[in-house]
């Protein structure tokens, strides 16, 4: 009988040990690789949030700006410069009753806007007094297209090619925008990519 007591009240053997600790590990393991996980997606989508707010945004004030192309101050034509990564043109972007210059471009991964206000009698747009904001970042040119912005003309019909480089500025009637982030290079599956367009009301009936 007192045997049998002592075997009843007696520890855990060594191997038992051995088993609860490996457990023991191996819960602490998928514990702190969740957590990471959990952290990755957290970081991961608030980029992704924060990205998307930056295209919304500079997508929703171009729209509209593009919309609302009118005459230069100085007598130029509405649109001033038009290529594959920049765009430039004259709207009047605070209400004021005058037409800034506007420069849409992309430099070294960022998408910037540049702002001119017309100054001087008679009015001229001054380079040197050219405010520039940076709009949207990680920008990435895919390798399949170079192109952010394409020009239509009054022919196009929602399907069919962009006009031919170099586009005649005074041909064009509408604009449209491609632009993809890439915080994570090594990750392509994390690329957001969003496209706009806008008609040019002003030009919209002129032959």
């Amino acid at each position: 009988m007192i045997t049998k007591i002592k075997n009843l009240n007696s520890g855990m053997t060594l191997i038992e040990i051995m088993v609860a600790v490996g457990i023991l590990a191996a819960i602490t393991l998928a514990v702190t690789f969740f957590a990471l996980d959990v952290s990755d997606f957290s970081v991961n989508l608030g980029r992704n949030l924060s990205a998307q707010q930056e295209i919304n945004l500079t997508f929703g004030i171009l729209i509209s700006e593009i919309r609302s192309i009118g005459p230069a101050e100085d007598g130029s034509f509405m649109i001033g410069q038009a290529a594959t990564s920049s765009f430039s043109f004259y709207t009047d972007i605070d209400g004021d009753g005058q037409f800034d210059k506007i420069r849409y471009f992309f430099d070294n991964g960022i998408f910037k806007k540049g702002v001119i206000k017309p100054s001087g009698v008679p009015a001229g747009y001054d380079p040197v007094s050219e405010t520039i904001s940076e709009t949207i970042h990680n920008v990435i040119l895919p390798a399949a297209s170079t192109t952010i912005f394409a020009y239509f003309d009054k022919d196009y019909s929602g399907a069919g090619s962009p006009m031919a480089l170099p586009v005649n500025i005074s041909q064009i009637r509408l604009v449209k925008v491609d632009i993809t982030i890439d915080e994570t290079p090594l990750d392509v599956a994390g690329r957001i990519s969003s496209s706009m367009a806008a008609l040019i009301r002003n030009l919209r009936y002129v032959e």
